[in-house]
């Protein structure tokens, strides 16, 4: 719900500038609300075993969501909307390179 909520802003907020996105865009936008979503689902209980105060659990979040949205404006997407398969792959690749560069945190 949190994904499709963020992404209908997204796109709310871009009518409202005039902005036209293409089925490529909206994907790519899609991607990475759900990798960042999925990545801090999947480590929240290490997170909350950490010693973090709520600026540095924020700063890590936003870190987070910036390197989703890096790592989904170079996956390979069709830009006229992708596949299954290409949606699929561009999360599963996004997940395992956050793992890797955070592995060690």
């Amino acid at each position: 719900m949190e994904v499709v909520g963020r992404l209908a802003e997204w796109l709310v907020e871009s009518d409202n500038t005039g902005t036209d996105v293409s089925l490529g865009q909206i994907a790519e936008e899609a991607v990475a609300l759900i990798l960042a979503e999925a990545y801090l689902v999947e480590t929240a209980s290490t997170l909350n075993a950490k010693d973090m105060s709520g600026a540095e659990r924020a700063a890590f979040e936003d870190g987070i969501r910036q390197a989703a949205e890096e790592l989904a404006a170079h996956a390979d997407l069709s830009p006229s909307g992708p596949s299954a398969e290409e949606f699929t792959r561009a999360i599963e690749d996004g997940l395992e390179y956050l793992r890797t560069i955070h592995e060690a945190d």
